[in-house]
């Protein structure tokens, strides 16, 4: 498993975490384990709300993350999934 926390605005005052990532193909891994790897790990403030999976980490040419296309990747996620729950 590959991932990486990132911020998303909910509000003008504040954010929740959430966490993009990639998994292999072939395992089955669903939000609920993930959460719960993250409970035994991590402080309960700091585990994501919610974790997006992803084809791939955008990246620069030197491996780099770049966490705005991550930060608009998510957004439009987001976005696909609240025009497709009003459809």
């Amino acid at each position: 498993v590959i991932g990486v926390i990132a911020l998303s605005p909910n509000d003008i005052t504040s954010q929740t975490f959430v966490c993009a990532v990639v998994i292999d193909p072939v395992a089955n891994i669903t939000q609920s384990d993930l959460s719960e790897f993250c409970a035994n790990r991590i402080e309960a403030y700091k585990i994501p709300k919610k974790f997006f999976f992803v084809d791939k980490l955008p990246r620069s040419d030197t491996g780099k993350l770049k966490r705005p296309m991550l930060k608009q990747l998510i957004s439009q996620i987001i976005a696909e999934e609240v025009e497709s729950s009003h459809a």
